[in-house]
């Protein structure tokens, strides 16, 4: 029925390759995310929880620490509660080019016996190789022996040059090949300052296809993993996964270092419209909901998909067409681009300085405080209205129910 409604020019051409159906999504939440200088540190039954939550949700891979980097013991935990409860989540820790690191992550791996992707990073940019003092010669021999040193200890190594999007091709070409050559089956594109814009990632992606992944003769997955300092992570990771790219990674709120990460419930909602089911989002807003409390942060009102506002109305003709699209069954679609029902949620009219009649007749009724084909007693709707003006702003439940005892309404039932 939707398809005769509305004219989709997103997919007027069809989807590009079929991508988004088949992607992947990894939850960095509570690592990368919990970085943000609002957050709060979650407790490790907390972080469990929210590790449950991710498996609800249909989440594919998860970060769940840096062990040499003091987080050696909640990684730890968090891998044995993995095992014990069989979570069907791929897990990976985070390593420098040391083997040191890989040593903790190997730790965990020989103590609980969950398998662990190593996750071996490197920056590689141009203005970090000239602060630190580093040359290509001695970063590339150090993924080289540090990549061998991964697999020789039977670990799956996935690879990431860290700020990969301000960093020269050549030299991408040349670490990124270099794991690969020495066993790294995944290779993650970052964005780490969020730096890049949707055409520029579909020119990055480009690259490191045709130089990296088809001259490596085998299958070798990509990630994307992008930031928000731009606005732009939800649309780069999009722009990824028509590139090439089937994993991407998020944190629910989009919490993370600085401004954040690219935000799950926004990266989800996008993959649900342009096709991909895998994923439960009836259980999103819980989620999401639950991730600002550990974390002590607030959802902003008119954030997209979880905000409180995210799908009210309070302008008399927007709420005018929604009332009758309601008797029509088709709430969703008009005024509306994001389906509420698949987040169990629904359309709401509010009554605001911008409101009509309708918007009142809606409101008195969904509150019972009219019957369904009643009309209301004379000048109600008016001063209701009235008092949405004067107060500058959407009326309460309390506020309105106040109004309407005065003209002899109660709530019934």
């Amino acid at each position: 029925m939707a398809d005769q409604l509305i004219y989709d020019w997103n997919t007027h051409d069809g989807d590009p390759g079929g991508r988004y159906g088949f992607c992947e999504v990894v939850d960095e939440t509570i690592r990368d995310g919990l970085q943000g200088p609002i957050i709060n540190i979650p407790s490790i039954e907390q972080k469990k929880e929210a590790l449950c939550r991710m498996v609800e949700l249909g989440i594919n891979g998860v970060a769940l620490g840096f062990p040499a980097n003091g987080e050696a013991d909640d990684s730890a935990e968090l891998a044995r509660y993995m095992a014990d409860e069989r979570l069907g989540l791929r897990p990976y820790c985070l390593a420098r080019a040391v083997e040191s690191d890989v040593v903790a992550i190997d730790r965990i791996v020989q103590a609980t016996g969950l398998p662990i992707d190593v996750l071996l990073f490197i920056a590689a940019s141009p203005v970090r190789m000239a602060v630190e003092g580093w040359n290509i010669d001695t970063l590339r021999k150090a993924v080289e022996d540090v990549s061998k040193f991964v697999v020789g200890r039977n670990l799956s190594l996935i690879f990431a040059v860290e700020d990969a999007t301000r960093t020269r091709s050549e030299d991408l070409k040349t670490l990124y090949t270099a794991a690969i050559d020495n066993g790294a089956g995944r290779i993650i594109l970052t964005d780490t300052v969020g730096h890049i814009t949707p055409a520029g990632v579909s020119s990055l992606l480009k690259f490191i296809v045709d130089q990296v992944v088809k001259p490596a003769g085998r299958k070798i997955g990509i990630d994307w993993h992008g930031h928000k300092d731009r606005d732009l992570a939800v649309a780069n990771s999009l722009a990824a996964i028509e590139g090439g790219a089937d994993r991407v990674h998020a944190t629910a709120l989009g919490i993370g270092e600085r401004v954040g990460n690219t935000p799950l419930e926004s990266l989800l909602m996008n993959l649900y419209l342009l096709g991909n089911r895998k994923f439960d989002l009836s259980k999103l807003q819980s989620y999401c909901e639950y991730v600002a409390r550990i974390c002590g942060v607030e959802i902003p009102a008119n954030l997209p998909i979880v905000g409180r506002d995210a799908f009210k109305t309070g302008t008399g003709i927007h709420g005018a067409a929604v009332t009758k699209a309601m008797s029509h069954g088709n709430a969703d679609l008009v005024y509306a681009g994001i389906p509420a029902d698949v987040l169990g949620r629904h359309q709401e009219i509010v009554i605001g300085p911008m409101s009509g009649k309708t918007n009142v007749l809606y409101v008195l009724r969904d509150m019972k405080l009219l019957d369904l084909v009643a009309e209301p007693p004379q000048g109600l709707c008016e001063t209701i209205l009235q008092q949405a003006k004067i107060r500058r702003r959407i009326l309460t439940s309390e506020e309105i129910a106040e109004i309407a005892v005065g003209f002899g309404l109660r709530a019934k039932g």
